[in-house]
């Protein structure tokens, strides 16, 4: 049994595991004065799921979601260089490989 099956049962987890998602980034929203957007909230889920399963099948505590939860690894790239400077080659690197896994096209 993996690790979702564990926390929702047998049956179909992803209503629950949407409806947990949803509530999750409903309550973040609030904790980090953000507002709601439908990016936001899939950038969100996918986190939140993958925090889920790092987690294991031991734990009915929510994972700890931090302030940048909603972004994208793009995203986090240009706010970065914005804030710390970093150089534009790590941002093409980053766009490169986030283009790479979303078309999954390429082979590194």
């Amino acid at each position: 049994m993996d690790v979702l099956s564990d926390r929702f049962g047998d049956g179909m987890f992803y209503t629950p595991l949407n409806l947990e998602a949803r509530t999750a980034y409903d309550k973040w929203c609030v904790k980090f004065e953000k507002e709601p957007s439908d990016g936001g909230r899939m950038a969100f889920k996918m986190k939140y799921v993958s925090a889920l399963i790092a987690a294991g099948s031991g734990t009915e505590e929510p994972p700890e979601m931090d302030e940048h939860a909603d972004m994208t690894k793009v995203e986090l790239a240009e706010m970065r260089e914005h804030k710390w400077g970093i150089h534009t080659q790590h941002k093409q690197d980053v766009l490169s490989r986030e283009i790479c896994r979303t078309n999954m096209k390429c082979i590194t």
